[in-house]
């Protein structure tokens, strides 16, 4: 059995490099539309369960909306990696393999997501895995797939696409590493990068999280607006 792990920060905290540019109110929103895009493409692709895990009440609470699970992030977790080691451990032990997805990817599409579970193969003929899905630069990782689900410890952070491949390499087990996928490639931190899911938002299916950027004038229509950098 696969299930699919949506870690999302508190709500307070989430987007804070956004915060010269966007009110509290407006990154709670965008927060919480591209979780709702991320789900939706998550549920459709059928590569999994899904489970979302939170410290915040209110993101547990919307995502359940969504009909999907939810895990209570405690505040013992310091930081991404235990939290994310501790859910595995407590609430996926029946999981065969774990898809650990970032909720700020909202242009990932379901045959993306498709074809990013068939890079990990066949389970019984090769039972322990690692797929890397990588940001626009290769500095981060915006997809981890995990067979068995504690094959590797997750090394979220800085230059972790190069981290979790050598963590893979150094256990000696198959990694797959997908250097760019299109909609997992860009997730939404900067102002730049909402430019760029504008223009890519052109050759994909509307969302959300699009029809909120449009309505807070950051996206109109064709054109991009001028972002303050």
């Amino acid at each position: 059995m696969a299930h699919v792990l949506i870690p999302v920060n508190d709500l307070k905290r989430a987007k804070s490099r956004l915060s010269s540019s966007l009110k509290p109110a407006e990154r709670r929103d965008l927060v919480l539309a591209m979780l709702a895009d991320v789900i939706a493409a998550v549920t459709a692709a059928r590569i999994g369960q899904i489970s979302v895990l939170s410290p915040d009440s209110e993101v547990l609470s919307y995502a359940r909306s969504l009909g999907v699970q939810t895990i209570h992030e405690q505040p013992r977790q310091r930081g991404l990696n235990e939290a994310l080691q501790w859910a595995i451990q407590s609430h996926l032990s029946g999981a065969d393999e774990v898809l650990v997805l970032p909720a700020d990817v909202p242009l990932v599409s379901v045959a993306e997501l498709r074809a990013f579970r068939d890079s990990a193969g066949d389970l019984e003929d090769r039972p322990r895995s690692v797929s890397v899905a990588g940001t626009s630069f290769l500095e981060g990782t915006n997809g981890l797939w995990l067979r068995p689900p504690d094959v590797i410890p997750t090394q979220f952070g800085k230059n972790s696409f190069t981290r979790h491949l050598a963590a893979t390499i150094f256990a000696g087990i198959d990694v797959n590493p997908l250097a760019v996928i299109p909609g997992l490639a860009l997730d939404i931190d900067t102002s730049d990068d909402i430019i760029a899911f504008g223009v890519l938002s052109r050759r994909r299916m509307p969302t959300r999280t699009l029809k909120l950027l449009q309505r807070l004038g950051l996206v109109r229509g064709e054109s991009l607006l001028e972002y303050p950098r």
